[in-house]
């Protein structure tokens, strides 16, 4: 494992611990001390990789987008439709590699108001690079409020697809493509 794969690991063990005693014991009951401890690393090291407690829900959501950005990137040459559905499906296909910890941070993400607002932060930074995916190809003028609204829809259809899920309502990558099937036939009308 070179050193890369090792910041990673004790990302996620830590990410994976806190979850897990945030699940637990309450989100106001866990330290980042507590955390450190259930993932074998020094609280000086826990703080290193995380400045906070918060800061551990985010570790997934972004590496989300780094996945999602990724996929963007390779597939630029595709028009808007399939480039979209590619990134979003390989999202959830990388949830669903390691499923336990995305399915208990979404069971934590509305039971307290800094998981909350972290949350909220989070889709709203969602709402945002599908936005700017939305207007890439066009002049900056010619779209605003609408692919805003058509951006934060399409973040709703995807919320809702991981809501289902959770609730163990079908699979994943299952339900995301038939969310933006939704989306394509409704939303994304004038974004070709």
């Amino acid at each position: 494992m070179n050193q890369e794969e090792k910041k990673r690991k004790t990302r996620h063990d830590l990410a994976d611990a806190a979850i897990r005693l945030f699940t637990e014991q309450g989100y106001e009951n866990v330290t980042m001390a507590d955390v450190a401890e259930a993932s074998a690393v020094s609280r000086r090291t826990a703080f290193r990789y995380f400045p906070s407690k918060a800061d551990l829900l985010l570790e997934y959501p972004h590496e989300w987008r780094n996945v999602f950005d990724s996929v963007i990137v390779e597939n630029r040459s595709l028009p808007l439709k399939p480039r979209l559905r590619l990134a979003v499906i390989a999202v959830g296909e990388h949830i669903s590699q390691n499923p336990e910890p995305v399915r208990l941070l979404f069971g934590l993400a509305f039971q307290h108001s800094t998981i909350a607002g972290r949350y909220a932060a989070t889709s709203q930074a969602w709402i945002e690079r599908i936005y700017t995916e939305l207007i890439y190809e066009r002049e900056p003028h010619q779209v605003n409020n609408e692919a805003h609204m058509v951006a934060a829809a399409y973040m709703g259809i995807i919320d809702a697809s991981c809501g289902l899920w959770v609730k163990d309502e079908g699979e994943l990558v299952e339900l995301l493509d038939e969310g933006i099937s939704l989306a394509e036939a409704t939303l994304l009308t004038n974004f070709t």
